[in-house]
């Protein structure tokens, strides 16, 4: 599971990112509050950042997820493009 945040980063700086104290522990937070389950719950799903032990239902609730993000990121662009 990557982050939003680091599309776009050269791959030696995304290693840098996911290396640094505590980043697993954010990336559980985070999965915990979008599908809205225990941090507990989502540690159960492995012991990396891949989490190869998530269920199905909950991928498809991150990829709607991110695309809505995606989609909202776009949005703003066109506005911008608008304005200026």
């Amino acid at each position: 599971m990557k982050l939003y945040y680091l599309n776009g980063l050269p791959p030696d700086e995304i290693a840098e990112l996911e290396t640094e104290s505590g980043y697993r522990k954010r990336c559980v937070k985070l999965l915990a509050k979008v599908i809205g389950l225990t941090e507990r719950a989502v540690r159960t799903w492995g012991k990396g950042l891949n989490f190869e032990k998530m269920p199905e239902c909950h991928k498809k609730t991150l990829a709607y997820a991110l695309a809505a993000v995606k989609s909202d990121d776009r949005q703003q662009q066109a506005r911008l493009k608008t304005v200026a």
